[in-house]
């Protein structure tokens, strides 16, 4: 019997994608993004957003073809499941570490990125409407792609 192990994720990513290589020339993009969750305060009616981080890789040609879309602030959903690293430091010390592999996952080129307070001062409300579209996004041009 197989078990449950199921991780779906909606957030923005918190820094700019890297391309690297690895040994066996591999591309590969680590992300990190942040998914919010509302928690209602302590006697209070208000409610505050409580950041969880989270950092995936992916690999290969996916990699190489996403990780230019991947900018800070993109809103990104991930499907994927959990696993579990262990690793053996140099000074004996036994370490695991949980991460979220991703197997599937989407840009949503609906969700704009928010900007930053300066540029929200400084650049008029319409001039975001103004914004052309892109011929295509990631996701309509490989419907099989894992983004």
């Amino acid at each position: 019997m197989t078990d449950l192990n199921s991780v779906n994720l909606g957030g923005r990513i918190t820094k700019d994608a890297v391309l690297e290589k690895t040994k066996e020339n591999l591309s590969l993009v680590r992300v990190s993004m942040a998914v919010n969750r509302s928690t209602k305060k302590k006697d209070s009616e208000e409610y505050f957003d409580k950041p969880v981080f989270v950092d995936f890789t992916i690999f290969g040609n996916y990699a190489e073809s996403m990780f230019k879309y991947f900018t800070k602030g993109t809103y990104i959903t991930v499907q994927g499941h959990l696993d579990m690293d262990s690793w053996t430091s140099t000074d004996g010390t036994k370490n695991t570490r949980l991460k979220v592999v991703p197997d599937v996952g989407g840009i949503n080129p609906w969700v704009e990125r928010k900007p930053k307070p300066q540029e929200a001062a400084s650049v008029p409300e319409e001039s975001f409407s103004d914004t052309p579209e892109p011929e295509s996004y990631p996701d309509e041009q490989n419907q099989n792609a894992i983004f």
